[in-house]
């Protein structure tokens, strides 16, 4: 699993900020209401709808299996592990949280950092509140983790969002939503749903910004990102100032991002 970069946290958190400090509304790129902000396009983009094919050779310069001394040495800790070629749910769990964990940043303090649960369709959903600094009024991410709708959990992502959390200056609500096979369709989704509402209806109890709340989230975690943004959309609320999807899966071919 990809695990950004310092660099990269710094980018995703100035788009972040800018975007809910100017209160930009959710828009699509081929529409946009009087006074909407449409994000400039992305130079030598794929046109709409053609997929990412992959022609089996790196590009120059990126680090390869054979080349790389960390990726081997993550794939020989993990072989001594027994975790390198799972063949059970277990162990392939087991295996995306050491792969998250060795690549991932030293995690950040963070000036408050809370579990806790909140109620769901399905029963409870364990959440893990960020919270930068003290006082109210923060803008709110809510975030859902990757990992195929099968894999991850809050500690996977921990040490990403931390550093978001800190960059950003805002409060980050990171969801465990219920995880395929055990729980099927529309579980997830349903989830990430109740999530989202019950943060805007206790944004203010929580310390957050009710009028500048996003969702956010990579892989998976960013297709539930754009699917609660059209639920929010279809059901007349949550307003959503934000939508921060990182490599998203938005198309069942899944060669689209």
């Amino acid at each position: 699993m990809y695990r950004p970069s310092p660099r990269s946290v710094k980018k995703l958190a100035s788009i972040f900020v800018l975007c809910l400090g100017l209160s930009v509304p959710l828009v699509s790129f081929s529409q946009a209401p009087a006074g909407g902000v449409i994000p400039p396009p992305i130079p030598d983009a794929l046109p709409p709808g053609q997929p990412v094919k992959s022609t089996g050779v790196p590009p120059e310069g990126r680090p390869t299996e054979s080349n790389d001394p960390q990726v081997k040495a993550v794939l020989d800790q993990m072989a001594a592990a027994g975790l390198l070629n799972p063949t059970t749910l277990e162990q392939a769990r087991k295996a995306f949280l050491f792969y998250s964990s060795r690549f991932a940043e030293a995690p950040e303090p963070v000036f408050q950092v809370q579990n806790r649960t909140i109620p769901g369709p399905g029963g409870d959903i364990p959440v893990r509140l960020y919270v930068p600094r003290a006082g109210g009024g923060l803008p709110v991410l809510v975030y859902f983790h990757g990992g195929g709708f099968v894999y991850g959990d809050l500690d996977t992502h921990d040490s990403t969002l931390r550093a978001i959390a800190n960059r950003c200056a805002c409060l980050i609500v990171s969801v465990a939503y219920r995880l395929a096979p055990e729980n099927h369709f529309p579980a997830a989704p349903d989830d990430a749903y109740a999530a989202t509402k019950w943060v805007a209806e206790n944004a203010g109890q929580i310390g957050g910004d009710a009028a500048r709340i996003a969702v956010g989230g990579d892989g998976a975690g960013g297709n539930l990102a754009a699917v609660v943004a059209l639920m929010a959309r279809d059901r007349k609320g949550p307003h959503l100032a934000y939508q921060l999807l990182i490599y998203p899966s938005l198309d069942p071919s899944m060669l689209t991002y």
